[in-house]
């Protein structure tokens, strides 16, 4: 548990150093859902359940799935800098 809450940390921390620099917020909305769900912490222990084949369309799924949650919030808000 306190791996996991570390590392959200970090990718807070990580977060606003990037909008910093100018990345859009549909952008970071990709990232914090996508970065969680591909680490690789978390596909070694769903293989253990479900086998390397299922991770890997899991990992493709959600990668698309942030994808195009990134790109829904950028069409209904907008490209907010």
């Amino acid at each position: 548990m306190l791996c996991s809450n570390a590392l959200a940390m970090v990718e807070v921390v990580l977060v606003g150093a990037l909008r910093h620099l100018g990345m859009s917020l549909s952008a970071v909305l990709a990232f914090l859902l996508g970065g969680p769900m591909i680490s690789i912490p978390s596909m070694m222990a769903v293989s253990r359940i479900i086998g390397w084949r299922l991770v890997l369309l899991y990992t493709v799924l959600a990668v698309l799935g942030a994808i195009v949650a990134g790109l829904f919030y950028q069409f209904v808000v907008g490209d907010v800098w």
